[in-house]
């Protein structure tokens, strides 16, 4: 038995089999970290969420934007505004200030409101920074996505639960907030 363990042959097959295991359980790990960030990353910019007037806002993907949030119709196909950065909305209408411009949409109709008339028929203006729709104050779209954590959430305090227009207030129990400390 002391005469294997001698021969020069005995440990290069010895080496070479360890190495060999090392080189895959190395390509193993690495392969799955690629495929947990890659899954991760898919999962990230899968997010949506529907409105209470059944408009659907999904992030999607942009190389240089990182994802951005875009509003689409209740189809969950036509696209209404791109890259939203605040918003306003009730159980029918929706004001957006987005990228592609801005305005007041109709969530029956998918139509934009002309702006001479809007203001008056949305309801959802109180004054000239406020909203009177399910938040108190214009909120961001990224805020509102369901796997978001502080400090990525809306601020509890602009919860509107003193409009009595609005239809579905269930719908903020989907909705994590963000409480002053």
């Amino acid at each position: 038995m002391s005469q294997i363990f001698r021969q020069k042959i005995f440990w290069k097959k010895t080496l070479w089999w360890t190495w060999k295991v090392y080189e895959f359980l190395c390509v193993t790990i690495v392969t799955l970290y690629i495929a947990f960030v890659f899954v991760g990353l898919v999962a990230h910019f899968n997010d949506s969420y529907v409105l209470p007037n059944k408009m659907v806002v999904k992030r999607v993907f942009d190389f240089t934007l990182y994802g951005r949030p875009d509003l689409f119709a209740a189809d969950g196909h036509t696209l209404l505004a791109r890259d939203l950065d605040m918003m306003c909305f009730n159980d029918r209408y929706i004001e957006v200030y987005a990228a592609t411009g801005g305005g007041l949409i109709d969530g029956e109709t998918n139509l934009r409101v002309s702006p001479q008339y809007g203001k008056d028929v949305s309801g959802l203006h109180r004054g000239p920074f406020s909203c009177n729709g399910y938040y108190i104050g214009w909120v961001g779209a990224s805020l509102l996505f369901e796997r978001n954590q502080e400090p990525s959430e809306g601020p509890c305090d602009w919860l509107n639960f003193s409009n009595p227009n609005l239809k579905n207030l269930a719908w903020f129990e989907k909705r994590r907030c963000r409480s002053r400390r």
